[in-house]
């Protein structure tokens, strides 16, 4: 019911930049009993070596998915940007088997999303085996979800960034005060890192999720 996305509001809100991870792992989770679904993940747009890696894959061991930009329907999403709905993969052109031969696994039902940060395609957000097929109202559903998930990636990004510039200036304040220090122990982390917080929530999410028609099934 929506007390699944209130509580997702509650805790963007509530979060720093280091919770990025867990807060994904809540949306990604909320997003997969909502919709009555066996698996969701999020693929992350990875420009420098032109390819999709699953940031979040439930069920699969932990095991991070990386394939080309041009890839079956998480690539094709990606790169026109709209959403697909398809009730059985196996009969869709764009569906490749090879994931499910290697993890032994029978996709059917796909729902994915494309996410957006400040009108850039970021990632995909996909959805896998509702029985018997996912809904006009799953999409509507699932974008609100989508929309958490771009913040959060936004976020995870910058969290990337304000660690690597933490340790650069970390190791160059060794550097100056003992110039083998960063020979003796290079991976020394700074432990005054500030916290910081998520970016704010937008009030069209915030309608969204408050507005969200939720199917009676889906407990």
């Amino acid at each position: 019911n929506n007390d699944i996305m209130i509580r997702l509001l509650g805790k963007l809100s509530s979060s720093n930049l280091a919770d990025s991870g867990e807060v994904m792992d809540t949306v990604m989770q909320g997003a997969k009993d909502l919709l009555g679904a066996d698996r969701c993940t999020v693929f992350v747009i990875d420009k420098e070596n032109n390819q999709l890696r699953s940031k979040l894959a439930q069920n699969v061991g932990g095991r991070e998915i990386r394939v080309p930009m041009n890839y079956g329907i998480v690539g094709e999403v990606a790169q026109t940007g709209k959403t697909l709905n398809i009730p059985d993969a196996y009969k869709d052109p764009c569906f490749n088997r090879d994931v499910d031969q290697q993890l032994g696994y029978r996709t059917k039902a796909i729902l994915a999303m494309p996410i957006f940060n400040e009108g850039e395609i970021i990632g995909v957000t996909q959805v896998i085996n509702k029985n018997p097929c996912f809904t006009e109202q799953d999409e509507k559903n699932l974008a609100s979800f989508s929309m958490f998930a771009g913040i959060t990636l936004a976020n995870m990004r910058l969290y990337e960034h304000v660690a690597k510039a933490g340790q650069a200036a970390t190791d160059l304040l060794s550097i100056r005060d003992d110039p083998a220090a960063i020979l003796k122990n290079p991976m020394a982390e700074a432990d005054d890192t500030p916290t910081l917080h998520m970016a704010p929530i937008p009030e069209e999410l915030v309608d969204r999720v408050l507005k969200l028609e939720v199917p009676t099934a889906v407990k």
